[in-house]
């Protein structure tokens, strides 16, 4: 027995990670009121840039955002607008950074994973807290990826499933195979150090 509109789908997902490096570091020496302006500054910039590229904040973990990529006609739309909303988020930060410095002498680093595949799409959650969000291994797929960036120093780690349905040309990137927990074949990944520099 399933309650109305709790059911759940398969369905193909563009899955967006976007962290912030060493943020618990930087929030020991600021006020509590300055760590919350700069948290809540973050996530309105990329909260606005997903939205406008036709994707959809799915949830917010700490310093962490995962969005969702699904108001395209097609995969390779939904993936053009998720690698659009890492260009514009990263020069967002940028400028972010910029107006920072005066105030508070610190920058924001931060990195981004983005991996397309089949996931399970529900209404899921408890009580009042019940909101449509994606599972399944693409997704922690797409969470690995975003950690990537800490190894590689980078801001964008995006698999090559991503880039072959967005039509992105990959010379632009550094290329990597990487073992995948739980998958007998290896992903290829690309990686990115200025995710502004991106040409779409």
């Amino acid at each position: 027995w399933t309650p109305v509109g709790l059911s759940g789908k398969e369905k193909e997902t563009v899955v967006v990670f976007i962290d912030l490096r060493e943020f618990t570091k930087l929030s020991e020496k600021k006020l509590p009121y300055d760590v919350v302006y700069i948290l809540n500054k973050y996530y309105s910039v990329c909260g606005e840039i997903i939205e406008n590229n036709k994707g959809r904040l799915d949830k917010f973990i700490g310093d962490g955002i995962m969005a969702i990529f699904d108001g395209g006609q097609s995969s390779r739309e939904n993936s053009k607008n998720s690698i659009k909303a890492a260009k514009l988020i990263s020069k967002a930060i940028k400028d972010l950074n910029n107006q920072m410095k005066i105030d508070f002498a610190e920058e924001l680093r931060f990195g981004i994973g983005i991996h397309i595949g089949n996931t399970i799409v529900g209404m899921m959650g408890y009580g009042e807290t019940v909101t449509e969000t994606v599972v399944g291994d693409n997704v922690n797929i797409a969470s690995r990826l975003e950690e990537l960036n800490k190894k590689f120093k980078t801001e964008l780690v995006v698999s090559k499933d991503v880039l072959e349905a967005a039509k992105i040309n990959t010379k632009q990137f550094a290329s990597e195979k990487i073992k995948i927990r739980g998958r007998s074949s290896e992903l290829e990944i690309f990686s990115l150090e200025n995710a502004y520099n991106l040409k779409i």
